[in-house]
């Protein structure tokens, strides 16, 4: 049947309108959930800055700095509560969590690739040539393997196991977030083996860390987080953190209890560390003095990242990498993280993640997020 030109024009438009609403309908219910989560994330530490309040000159930076963007108030009174009990200033630069997760990251990141990239079980092939601990074996997709990737018994898998008498279990399908679902497995202890029954997970001997790195706490292998950020200059090193366990914890991440603290570029420590509520300490528990303290071998932890951050260009420009130090002071490369780099860990202690560059960043951003909603509504 011949149809007139107006009715393959009506449809053709209608045809747009049903893509572009379905795309701006999965791109709000990304938003919020990704705003419900950052919000969600400050909940903990509410009481600490409740009393702090902004003022007019406050409010008045925020807006000439992030120039009609809306952001959560809340981020910056918690950033700016922190950062009182040092100097007592105001800073308008620290990035809101929610502007992180919702604009931030998507813009630099390419996120449904690094979640493909971002595989514990793909590190032995991705860093080769990196040192990592050493893999005792893996289960991918419930399929039990070896460290060279060929399959293996769940016999002979428990027989690998107690030959190396300690190793620490880790899923790798997302489920590892502050640390959770992460477990030490001792072959001289009758433990529970349910582990064996993980879908995607990776088994890895336990490193044994620096002397001055179990100085800070014995309890865990204390780990370095450093976020890169790849630019027309090449890749550098925003800022870092080392976390501690503390309290028995095996873990050092602060949503299990431990502590971090900022380093400075010779390696030395922060006066204070600080722990989820961003409450700050100026020494550890176990009693160690944090301003005494140095990463060993620091450089060669920046040289290793900026440098591994070269193969990720095009996948992700703002990375989270995690190492440790090992007892010859070699730096160990623990995980890296592609999609999101939890950056308020490091804000916290370091002060304002971008710096002088932060309403440059932002203006970089959001000038693509308002050119893709344009174009989210242009009709072809």
């Amino acid at each position: 049947m011949y149809l007139k030109p107006s009715f393959h024009k009506f449809h053709r438009i209608v045809g747009n309108i049903e893509r572009r609403m379905a795309g701006e309908l999965s791109f709000l219910s990304q938003f919020h959930e990704r705003k419900a989560t950052a919000i969600r994330l400050l909940k903990p530490s509410k009481e600490n800055f409740k009393d702090y309040r902004l003022t007019k000159q406050n409010r008045k930076e925020i807006k000439k700095l992030w120039n009609g963007v809306r952001v959560n108030e809340d981020w910056f009174r918690f950033f700016n509560s922190i950062k009182r009990e040092t100097d007592g200033t105001f800073d308008a630069r620290y990035i809101p969590m929610d502007f992180s997760y919702t604009f931030l990251h998507p813009y630099f990141n390419n996120t449904p690739f690094t979640y493909a990239f971002d595989d514990k079980n793909m590190y032995d092939l991705y860093f080769h040539d990196i040192a990592m601990p050493r893999t005792i074996f893996r289960i991918i997709e419930g399929v039990l393997l070896d460290a060279e990737y060929n399959r293996i018994s769940q016999e002979k898998a428990l027989l690998l196991c107690r030959e190396e008498g300690r190793v620490i279990v880790k899923p790798t399908d997302y489920t590892t977030s502050g640390g959770s679902n992460i477990s030490i497995w001792n072959a001289d202890k009758d433990e529970d083996n349910r582990w064996m029954n993980f879908r995607n997970c990776i088994v890895q001997e336990v490193i044994k860390q620096h002397l001055d790195m179990a100085l800070l706490y014995s309890g865990s292998i204390n780990s370095i987080r450093m976020v890169t950020f790849y630019d027309e200059n090449g890749a550098r090193v925003l800022g870092s953190i080392v976390r501690m366990g503390a309290n028995g914890s095996v873990i050092d991440n602060a949503s299990n209890g431990g502590l971090f603290c900022g380093i400075h570029e010779d390696g030395k420590l922060t006066k204070y560390g600080y722990n989820r509520r961003g409450q700050h300490f100026t020494n550890h528990p176990q009693g160690t003095v944090f301003e005494n303290c140095y990463i060993p071998n620091y450089d060669d932890c920046k040289k290793m990242v900026t440098s591994l951050a070269n193969r990720f260009v095009k996948v992700a420009k703002l990375i989270a990498w995690d190492l440790a130090v090992n007892e010859k002071g070699q730096p160990v490369l623990i995980e890296i993280n592609l999609p999101y780099s939890g950056i308020d860990g490091i804000q916290i202690p370091n002060g304002p993640l971008f710096g002088d560059q932060t309403e440059k960043i932002v203006r970089e951003v959001m000038s693509d997020q308002r050119n893709r909603a344009a174009n989210r509504w242009l009709m072809r």
